[in-house]
């Protein structure tokens, strides 16, 4: 469950927008804190079960966001994982992409990569020349893997129908990012508020919401929270809603000036 969105802008910049999926029995997260995590301030929403998080941008504007595994395990998950929201804090030491892989690599020689199977998707800014890039890191219980594929991204986690979940909302980024690119074109696009309606939207034969749909809903589990992480040239700022997005709910931000240190890998 939950769907992760990257959107490259002009200028090196990057909105990355992430819907929570999770089942009643999970506590409710708390709001965005600000952070120092060996020396850099960090922004994240904090779960309230186990106090890791599942997405975190640091003021360079390096971004990670944790979504659960959603195909077969390749091995047994040792006794007593840890929580995969604290291993996000730990790699926001040094959110850099080499830096995380790096990091990762070494625990999975290791066997110290214990936590069950995860998605992990990294994204860094860019320059005037150089665009945004976003990896997007799995993890299956026994062996890494990786994709860089470049430009805008939509990643999807659903253990319910999980090839045709993933393809309906791969479909429905791919007409987004055609109608944004259209709303461009005119001169009128408002690209953050764009995602985050795309986040909050059910599909038309679902008008209250269902399994397939972006803000999702099910009996068992559906969309608690919604998060965007907007990167620009100067700064960098989360915003998080609290509950399903297709309600009204408040939105908190928090933001930083942006670090001048560029970032490398």
């Amino acid at each position: 469950m939950c769907t992760v969105t990257f959107l490259p802008r002009p200028g090196g910049g990057y909105l990355l927008g992430t819907n929570r999926d999770e089942r009643p029995s999970r506590g409710l997260g708390r709001p965005p804190v600000e952070q120092v995590v060996d020396g850099r301030r960090v922004l994240h929403p904090v779960d309230a079960d186990a106090g890791g998080t599942w997405v975190a941008v640091d003021e360079r504007g390096a971004t990670l966001c944790i979504l659960n595994g959603d195909r077969e395990p390749a091995a047994p998950a040792p006794d007593d994982p840890p929580s995969r929201g604290v291993l996000v804090l730990e790699l926001a030491r040094d959110a850099r992409r080499a830096a995380v892989l790096d990091e990762l690599e070494r625990r999975a020689r290791r066997g110290a990569l214990r936590q069950r199977p995860f998605k992990l998707v990294l994204a860094e800014p860019g320059d005037a020349v150089r665009p945004a890039a976003s990896s997007v890191i799995t993890w299956d219980g026994r062996d890494l893997g990786r994709d860089d594929a470049p430009g805008a991204r939509v990643v999807v986690s659903s253990t319910f129908e999980t090839d045709a979940v993933t393809a309906f909302r791969e479909a429905l980024f791919a007409d987004f990012l055609r109608a944004l690119d259209e709303a461009d074109a005119r001169g009128v696009a408002a690209p953050a508020r764009a995602l985050a309606t795309w986040h909050a939207a059910h599909r038309p034969e679902a008008v209250d919401g269902d399994a397939y749909s972006v803000c999702m809903h099910r009996d068992d589990a559906g969309t608690v929270s919604s998060t965007q992480v907007e990167v620009g040239e100067r700064r960098v700022a989360l915003s998080y809603r609290q509950g399903a997005p297709c309600r009204a709910a408040p939105t908190v931000t928090l933001a930083l000036v942006r670090a001048p240190a560029p970032l490398a890998g």
